[in-house]
């Protein structure tokens, strides 16, 4: 039998959401049992890391519309772990007190977890891995 061969960015490509697939799935339990989305969780990470930013700015840093980042907030507002400030005719994020205990809660475990994830890979060649994935989002 004369197997096909596909294309080595396909190949790439599948192997990438291999990947993203398998981390996924073992990460999300702890935000599930939080009743959080990994959008939801990156979404509070990204504040708790430069609080005041628009919903704009928030949509450009996590590549999506501003609609998708609107919904997400909304939803976290709900909850209870964000809050709009508005500041003339933009509104400005910020996390509450339950939403920055939240984050210091999950955060530290997700990152270790998924910084297991890449122990196969050493320090370079994760640097070499940020850097191509960047260069294909920027492309």
């Amino acid at each position: 039998m004369k197997t096909k061969q596909r294309p080595l960015s396909v190949l790439v490509w599948l192997r990438l959401i291999r990947v993203v697939q398998k981390v996924s799935r073992a990460a999300t339990e702890p935000m599930q049992n939080a009743d959080l989305s990994g959008p939801q969780l990156d979404l509070l990470a990204t504040v708790n890391t430069a609080e005041g930013m628009t919903q704009q700015q928030l949509a450009d840093q996590l590549h999506v519309t501003k609609g998708n980042v609107t919904q997400l907030i909304d939803k976290l507002e709900k909850k209870g772990l964000l809050k709009r400030q508005k500041e003339g005719r933009i509104s400005k994020i910020f996390l509450t007190a339950q939403g920055t205990n939240l984050v210091a809660r999950l955060l530290p475990d997700h990152d270790r977890f998924i910084t297991e994830q890449f122990t196969g890979l050493t320090l370079e060649e994760q640097q070499q891995l940020l850097a191509l994935l960047r260069k294909i989002d920027h492309s």
